[in-house]
């Protein structure tokens, strides 16, 4: 049994600059704003009101960020049925609640630009929260130290239900085969996910700052008309062009059963499985998205018997126009692979592997799933299907303190998706080939290990022509990593390094993300039995690192929008075994 209540802060793109060229650019932290510790949560914003999803006006609290509930009970057995055969079935369920809030900026400029975006030419500025909310702002060039603002679009899901029961019956019995052996597995698979969520979005406006100090701001047009809610430009995805309000209320269904044999001789091993998955997805998906009916509308939030701008931009649920979804799916998976003992210490393996993955929620508001039925068009499950065809084979050498890892590999996958930022359709076929290496060493209390990935991959296939052949967005060439450490009786000590070269921030493969290395350290010692002292530093030497950009090349104001990995951390602990 497991009960959990987390809640999280869930970091999504900050605002970055960027200088030099899209090939050879250079990140910068802003002013007073550094992505590494910061982030556009803020303790002067702390409520987000909207309409929720029976469309009555409700206020959560934007500090919840990823927040979890769950209750969950599993069991598993396992039984001897008759000589040589064994049973295990695992059974879980899991009670599956929550929400996921978090800013994300839809564009960062001049402060002046953007409230001229919003209020029309001429715009003024006044603060709407923190300890100087009500004062208007003299000179934006200097306004949160960096004189820029925001326009942030609030991601505000609410997790109502996501229930999810599963259960893994199988048996197996190992027997002997001439001079080698055998192990055979057969069994089935089944689970039920529901997934009941509400997307309610708000728009805001609000300062660029660090430590927690951002605040609100309202717009003021020239005439002297304020066209803002303190901070609100709109109860819903303003800045998305009013997008993306969405309700799913869909069960799945998914039943597999499977059959695995594995064959071990004496110096040939060989093993081969099969799974065919088939289920289906029942329910209703509603949206404020193109088809679905009117998705904003009018509401007066302070009932002050006025309308004001960014009352008449409430995204509202058409609960009245709701879609079915009501299809079957299935596919077919397989593995065969074997390996070959060259010498005691050096094998030789390869395998080969088909096989795809139901893309469930991710596929729905999308021309995968038909509009008027909720069935497949044509009955071709392959837009609800990620496939992924993979060959791979390299060499095993484990001797003495030595063990060292080659494998080559080429997989094609296809997959149909859906982005929200902006609302587009995805459905592209990939291609990569690659090298892993992988190495330890050990000798005394000294070890060593180390590994990298070298892959050459590139668009195959695109709904948008302009991107076949060049490289996935965010596929470095190279990732690597190593550890190094010490250890006896009394104390380890040591280091990792993390790293990756360069990629591209988009499919159109023009601004790139700068590679880099992150350190990390560890020690802890044992001054008695059974106690440990530890101390751990996370990105020890404080590097920026970025693993993503929404910009596909550098803006003509130098500011993007990037996720940073964490600055440094420092973790004390204490372990005490009983």
């Amino acid at each position: 049994g497991k009960y959990l209540d987390d809640s999280t802060p869930t970091i999504l793109p900050q605002p970055v600059a960027v200088t030099g060229t899209d090939s050879d650019p250079d990140y910068t932290a802003i002013a007073n704003f550094d992505p590494r510790t910061a982030s556009l949560y803020s303790r002067y914003i702390s409520a987000a009101r909207t309409l929720d999803g029976d469309n009555n006006p409700t206020t959560y609290d934007i500090h919840d960020g990823l927040s979890v509930k769950s209750a969950a009970f599993g069991v598993e057995a396992e039984v001897e049925f008759a000589p040589g055969w064994t049973l295990t079935n695992r059974f879980r369920y899991a009670d599956n609640s929550g929400s996921f809030v978090s800013p994300f900026p839809a564009s960062v400029g001049d402060a002046q630009a953007i409230a001229d975006g919003i209020g029309g030419a001429g715009s003024s500025i006044v603060l709407a929260s923190g300890p100087d909310a009500g004062q208007a702002v003299a000179n934006p060039a200097t306004l949160g130290g960096n004189g820029l603002l925001t326009n942030v679009v609030l991601f505000n899901v609410r997790l109502n239900d996501l229930d999810y029961l599963v259960n893994d019956l199988r048996v197996a019995k190992d027997f002997d085969v001439g001079s080698g052996s055998a192990t055979f597995t057969a069994g089935f698979y089944g689970s039920r996910q529901d997934i009941d969520t509400d997307w309610l979005w708000t728009s805001y406006v609000q300062t660029v700052e660090g430590d927690g100090n951002s605040v609100l701001v309202d717009i003021v047009d020239a005439g002297g008309n304020v066209v803002t809610d303190t901070g609100v430009a709109g109860y819903s995805a303003s800045f998305f062009g009013n997008c993306c309000r969405r309700n799913y209320d869909v069960r799945y269904d998914t039943y597999a059963p499977f059959a695995s044999l594995a064959f071990d001789f004496d110096r040939v091993t060989f093993d081969a499985s099969i799974r065919y998955d088939f289920g289906s997805a029942k329910g209703t998906i509603t949206g404020s998205d193109t088809g679905f009916g009117a998705g904003v509308t009018a509401f007066d939030f302070d009932n002050d018997g006025v309308i004001s701008p960014a009352e008449a931009q409430t995204g509202v649920l058409p609960l009245g126009n709701a879609r079915p979804v009501d299809y079957d799916y299935d596919y077919f998976s397989f593995s065969v692979g074997a390996s070959y003992l060259l010498t005691y210490d050096l094998s030789l393996f390869a395998r080969y592997s088909q096989g795809g993955r139901h893309t469930a929620d991710r596929s729905l508001f999308s021309p995968a799933i038909s509009a008027v039925d909720g069935s497949l068009p044509g009955d071709d499950d392959n837009g609800v299907i990620a496939s992924v065809d993979q060959l791979e084979g390299g060499l095993k050498y484990q001797g003495g303190n030595v063990d060292l890892y080659a494998t080559a590999f080429y997989a094609e996958t296809a997959e149909t998706n859906v982005e929200i930022a902006p609302l587009r359709l995805t459905d592209n076929t990939y291609e990569a080939f690659g090298l892993e290496l992988e190495g330890s060493y050990s000798v005394g209390p000294f070890s060593l290990s180390a590994g990298a990935t070298w892959t050459d991959a590139e668009i195959k296939e695109s709904l948008n022509a302009a991107v076949i052949g060049n490289t996935p967005r965010r596929q470095a060439d190279l990732v690597f990593q190593g550890t190094a450490q010490y250890e006896n009786d009394v104390f380890t000590v040591g280091l990792n390094a993390i790293g990756t070269t360069d990629s591209y921030t988009q499919d159109n493969n023009q601004l790139k993300l700068p590679g880099y290395t992150q350190v990390n350290a560890f020690v802890a010692v044992r001054p008695m039995d059974r106690l440990e002292l530890s101390l751990n530093a996370s990105n020890l030497f404080d590097v920026y690192g970025y693993t993503e950009a929404e910009e596909g090349a550098i803006p003509g104001n130098g500011l993007v929008r990037a996720r940073s990995i964490a600055g440094r951390s420092i973790l004390a602990s204490v372990r005490i075994d009983f």
